[in-house]
């Protein structure tokens, strides 16, 4: 028969550190975050290469392409009005210290009459008038540009309006040469019709 369990022994030494277990499962994705702010506009790329060369047009000559134009342009029928070919016409009335109400209103009434027996241009069509009226001294002033006017009837009346300025400023026929020259026909029609 065994005899009874004996009495409870002292502790044991510490034992040493096991070593580095086996590398464990790779563990499930975690949730995407939030969406990032939007990034700077970057810089602007290279020009591209030029692209090939057109094919060259058929070539006609301009007197033919103007009579192609005036045969087939349907603002280009009926009788002949003056002026026959597109006109821009600048006038330059002059508001200098020696001019009184008197000339200036002789000044007005010439060009009235020029303005009366033309056919004014109320369209982009090739045909007709179109009128500019500027004012000087030793300063110009633009009172009727091209573009102003599309209507006869309303062009008589901007010049039938124009009043001259009491002033003492001398007259400058050089200043006001070169501003319609620089200024009132860079506003012109273009082209050869």
């Amino acid at each position: 028969f065994p005899g009874y369990p004996g009495t409870k022994g002292d502790a044991g030494d510490p034992a040493q550190n096991g070593g580095v277990g086996p590398k464990g499962n790779r563990g499930r994705r975690g949730l995407s975050g939030d969406s990032g702010t939007p990034g700077q506009k970057g810089e602007f790329g290279y020009p591209g290469s030029a692209g090939q060369k057109g094919v060259k047009g058929t070539s006609k000559d301009q007197c033919g392409l103007i009579k192609s134009i005036k045969d087939n342009c349907p603002c280009c029928y009926g009788p002949k009005e003056c002026p026959i070919y597109p006109t821009e016409l600048a006038f330059a009335m002059d508001t200098s210290s020696g001019v009184n109400q008197n000339a200036f209103n002789n000044m007005k009434q010439s060009v009235l009459n020029v303005v009366r027996q033309l056919t004014i241009a109320e369209s982009n069509c090739p045909r007709g008038a179109r009128v500019a009226v500027v004012t000087y001294n030793n300063e110009v002033t633009t009172e009727i540009r091209f573009a102003d006017s599309r209507k006869k009837v309303t062009l008589l009346q901007q010049i039938q309006n124009l009043q001259v300025p009491v002033t003492t400023k001398q007259r400058s026929i050089e200043n006001v040469m070169s501003f319609v020259a620089r200024n009132t026909f860079k506003r012109a029609r273009s082209g050869f019709l």
